[in-house]
C-alpha cells in the first residue's frame, strides 16, 4: 500500500466499474428505490453510544456513520470534530477522503456487473480499460483479488510531489494512465498479491 493510503489497484478497479457504467450499449434502469425509513429511536441512540465509546477509545477526533439494514431502516450520523484547527463539528454533509474502504463498494458492483452478466471474471482489463500496463493479461478476477501486478500510483515520485503540494488536486483517468505506463507492474499478473 502507498503512504497516501488508498493504492493505485483501487482507482483502477474504480475506473473500471466506471467505463462499465457508462458504455454506450447499456440500458440502465432510471427507477428510484425507496430510500428504507430511520431505525427506531432506541436503536440510533444505542450506535450513537457506541460511536461515542470508539471515539474516546481511539482517540478520533470525529465520525461519519451509515448504517443501512434491509427492511429495517437507516443512520446516518456525524460526531465529534471535523477540523481540529477550528475545533468546527463534522457533519454529515462534509467531504471525506474515502481511501481504501471504497474497495469493497467497487468490488461488490463489479460483482454485481457478473451477476447481471455484463461481464466475466475472466475477461481481459484491457477490454474495458485501454491502456493498463499488462491489460490484456490482467483477468477482472485478478484486480479484485488484489493480484493483478497494477503499480500503486501512490508510489510515484511525480504524483507524491503533487499530491503533498496540494492534497485536492484534480486527478484523471489519463493522469493515472500515464503514471502506470511510466512505472513498471509491481509483479506479473497473477503471480502474488498483497
Amino acid at each position: 500500500m502507498g503512504r497516501y493510503g488508498a493504492p493505485g489497484r483501487l482507482l483502477v478497479m474504480w475506473s473500471l466499474v466506471i467505463a462499465l457504467l457508462i458504455q454506450p450499449a447499456t440500458t440502465w434502469s432510471q427507477a428510484q428505490l425507496p430510500f428504507p425509513p430511520p431505525l427506531p429511536l432506541e436503536t440510533q441512540a444505542a450506535l450513537q453510544q457506541i460511536v461515542e465509546q470508539h471515539l474516546t477509545e481511539a482517540g478520533t477526533p470525529g465520525a461519519l456513520v451509515g448504517v443501512w439494514i434491509p427492511g429495517r431502516g437507516t443512520w446516518v450520523h456525524a460526531q465529534g470534530i471535523g477540523d481540529v484547527a477550528t475545533s468546527a463539528p463534522i457533519r454529515v454533509a462534509d467531504r471525506v477522503r474515502i481511501g481504501s474502504i471504497a474497495k469493497p463498494f467497487a468490488a461488490t458492483v463489479l460483482l454485481q456487473l457478473v451477476d447481471e452478466g455484463r461481464l466475466q471474471l475472466d475477461d481481459r482489463l484491457e477490454q474495458y480499460l485501454p491502456g493498463v500496463p499488462n491489460g490484456e493479461r490482467i483477468t477482472i478476477r485478478q484486480v479484485l483479488g488484489m493480484t493483478a501486478g497494477i503499480f500503486s500510483y501512490t508510489a510515484d515520485a511525480t504524483f507524491q510531489a503533487e499530491y503533498d503540494a496540494d492534497p485536492l488536486m484534480p486527478f484523471s483517468l489519463q493522469e493515472l494512465l500515464a503514471i502506470l505506463r511510466r512505472n513498471p507492474p509491481d509483479f506479473p499478473p497473477g503471480e502474488s498479491g498483497q
